[in-house]
């Protein structure tokens, strides 16, 4: 059984798929987390700028985001490397590589296929979390 663990946490939710950003609101919701949405990346940006969101507890980000770049290049302008992130992709084989350089350069970051399941979300969260804690607790300058 999945439960809601992560009551008060905040994940920021990039993408531009109106379908896809109610299902994810809905099961991060569920989750417990409070969830900030994003249509572009611009916005994604601005919200991650904002004082009040300084310390994201979360990031989830589409991998293609028409238009507009992909969601590993907003993942590496996020304010701190070792936020959470989690990177969605319909072809995750297609980003496992550039997923792999993200985190060899010190970042959070986890790949997600989608679409996925709740089982499967929760344990892309439990690894990007893990993965943070790791990065937080290394000497600095060491990647």
């Amino acid at each position: 059984m999945i439960e809601n663990v992560e009551r008060g946490k905040t994940v920021l939710v990039v993408d531009t798929n109106p379908a896809q950003l109610e299902v994810l609101d809905a099961t991060l919701a569920f989750l417990g987390y409070r969830v900030l949405i994003a249509t572009s990346v611009k916005e994604g940006l601005d919200i991650t700028l904002r004082e009040e969101n300084r310390q994201l507890d979360l990031v989830v980000a589409r991998n293609q985001i028409p238009y507009q770049g992909d969601g590993g290049r907003f993942i590496e302008q996020l304010p701190d490397p070792t936020t959470p992130s989690i990177l969605r992709s319909a072809d995750p084989d297609s980003v496992r590589d550039d997923v792999r350089k993200l985190q060899r350069r010190g970042y959070a970051v986890e790949l997600l296929s989608s679409p996925s399941s709740i089982a499967e979300l929760k344990n892309a969260i439990d690894k990007a979390t893990s993965l943070a804690a790791r990065l937080r607790e290394r000497p600095s300058g060491l990647v």
